[in-house]
């Protein structure tokens, strides 16, 4: 876990931050969230898979469904 949030951290600063934030000059970051509302149908990142959305408990949850089994 140590090792993927640590790559999270450094690739979001590397791109500027979230595509939710701005810097100090009004500068848009370009990192998404994966996987979340921007990514469904998307190809999963690690394995190219469409991210799918399922309905749990109220709450919508997004998933690749080979690399994630619910």
């Amino acid at each position: 876990m140590y090792y993927f949030t640590k790559e999270i951290i450094q690739k979001s600063i590397k791109l500027n931050g979230s595509i939710d934030e701005t810097d100090l000059f009004g500068n848009k970051g370009e990192y998404i969230h994966y996987p979340g509302k921007r990514a469904k149908n998307q190809p999963c990142i690690k394995c190219g898979n469409l991210i799918q959305a399922k309905s749990i408990l109220g709450s919508t949850s997004y998933f690749c469904t080979k690399c994630q089994k619910i």
